[in-house]
């Protein structure tokens, strides 16, 4: 009796510990950050540069707006939205990946994004497009990532998507030509997919998303290619077959089976068929193709 009331004193007190570190995350507005292919964060040095008065007006009034009492976060979010701005000038397409996990993943380190990423490349040159891309990180340290990520359960880490969405506004503003496909694995296609929304009055914004999660309703949208399958077995997380996930890690746990051949829910939970990839996937290259090619492979004829 005595084990057992210990043992059920340890699981609540590690629900109470995510539920408070949950609410004051998601409760907290920092600034994400923007990396370029060498994982090198992307800002804009106020003391060496010259930037139109135009965009620095227009940063500051959005920085107001989103970080009204907190000047420090005022001038951390400039930095990131000129120096964007500035990344993608005189490019045709922006991508702007968002990692799953805690949503800190660089492109380079996320198993299989960074070969579609690649991929989407190619097609982009073969169609003359030029583009660059910027990785995304939503969380500054892990317990920030932790408390957002726990927090879209709920739907409730709007905030950040907020902010992004801010930041792109401002590049597509600011440079005319400019479009963007927002890149989402996990987690981090649903995030992809409240930006979209947030933008979708703007008609130069695209997004593809491979595994997103069950619990939030993601509706067909034109500018959008999502997948729940990599093209060989469905993605159990982004079909929601928590029974299958569950007993695949058990008989990993006892031994029974090595390991799982998917990806992890969070960095830690195998989930069968939760990976993505270009080489080997066939059905996913086609299908990422075709959606491209829709809207790009006829733009510079």
């Amino acid at each position: 009796m005595i084990v057992f009331l210990i043992i059920l004193a340890v699981i609540l007190t590690m629900l109470l510990l995510t539920a408070l570190v949950t609410v004051i995350g998601i409760n907290i507005r920092r600034p994400g950050l923007a990396m370029g292919s060498t994982g090198k964060i992307i800002e804009f040095a106020f003391d060496n540069q010259k930037i139109s008065n135009e965009l620095l007006q227009d940063v500051a009034a959005v920085a107001k707006d989103l970080f009204p009492k907190n000047l420090c976060e005022q001038e951390d979010f400039a930095k990131s939205a000129i120096g964007m701005a500035c990344y993608c000038k005189d490019k045709d397409v922006l991508f702007l990946f968002n990692s799953g996990g805690y949503g800190r993943a660089h492109f380079n380190n996320s198993l299989g994004w960074d070969k579609i990423l690649d991929g989407m490349s190619k097609i982009l040159d073969n169609f003359g497009t030029s583009h660059t891309a910027i990785s995304y990180s939503r969380a500054v340290h892990f317990w920030n990532g932790f408390a957002n990520e726990q927090g879209a359960w709920f739907n409730a880490n709007k905030k950040q998507a907020e902010e992004q969405a801010a930041k792109l506004f401002l590049c597509l503003k600011h440079n005319h030509n400019l479009q963007i496909i927002l890149c989402g694995e996990s987690n981090g296609g649903h995030f992809s997919y409240q930006v979209l929304q947030l933008l979708c009055q703007n008609n130069r914004v695209y997004a593809v998303m491979t595994g997103p999660p069950p619990f939030r309703r993601i509706d067909k949208h034109d500018m959008c290619y999502i997948t729940r399958t990599n093209g060989k077995e469905p993605d159990t997380f982004s079909q929601g077959k928590i029974g299958t996930i569950v007993k695949d890690n058990f008989k990993v746990i006892i031994g029974k089976e090595q390991n799982i051949n998917g990806g992890k829910i969070l960095n830690s939970i195998g989930a069968p068929g939760h990976i993505y990839g270009w080489e080997g996937y066939p059905k996913l290259q086609q299908e990422i193709y075709e959606f491209i090619a829709k809207y790009f492979e006829n733009q510079k004829k």
